[in-house]
């Protein structure tokens, strides 16, 4: 993304946390970028398309979690470690824009015929698949609904960021990732 729409989903992002997404006006966002509402007019015809890159630029950040994941040599367990440790260092890093998409980012996917709806579904159903592999097949024919422990695991490390104590940076996202899957794989298996 250039470097001034970047900067104006940054400031965008800081005021709809702040403000909200309904109360937030594109005058707003021009004050606080310190430009008149006509110049940001050159870069934004409407505030949802702001949401729009917010979006894009968070599903940046995960397209690579998914090229990182698919050239990953090792064990199915080794490879949904590494899925759940770069999601979680992805979403740590990058959780203001996480967390403003997340909110709002139904607003953006009616505006590109549902673009991110598409792109969350390849990434949910690559975890899945991975996670899947995982689950002893008598307990996927039994008690267990296979959808359920990704959509777990994925919750779980989408709030892991606001439970993590900064004082013990830096964090090594591996190991916590694979405590995140220990715990919730063993219950599972017997």
């Amino acid at each position: 993304m250039e470097k001034k729409k970047l900067r104006i989903v940054k400031t965008s992002i800081k005021l709809f946390r702040q403000k909200g997404y309904k109360e937030t006006t594109l005058r707003d966002i021009a004050k606080k970028l310190g430009v008149t509402a006509p110049a940001l007019y050159n870069f934004i015809s409407k505030k949802d398309e702001i949401l729009v890159l917010v979006c894009e630029e968070l599903w940046v950040h995960f397209r690579v979690v998914l090229e990182q994941v698919q050239a990953h040599d090792g064990s199915d367990l080794s490879r949904l470690n590494f899925f759940l440790a770069r999601h979680l260092e992805t979403v740590y890093t990058n959780y203001e824009l996480y967390e403003t998409a997340l909110r709002y980012w139904q607003i953006a996917d009616d505006q590109v015929d549902q673009r991110f709806s598409k792109h969350m579904k390849v990434y949910i159903d690559t975890f899945e698949t991975l996670a899947n592999k995982l689950i002893p097949k008598e307990n996927l024919e039994t008690y267990f609904n296979p959808n359920i422990f990704p959509l777990i695991a994925i919750q779980i490390s989408n709030q892991l960021p606001k439970w993590l104590d900064p004082s013990y940076k830096p964090f090594d996202f591996d190991t916590i990732a694979v405590g995140l899957s220990s715990r919730l794989l063993n219950g599972y298996s017997s």
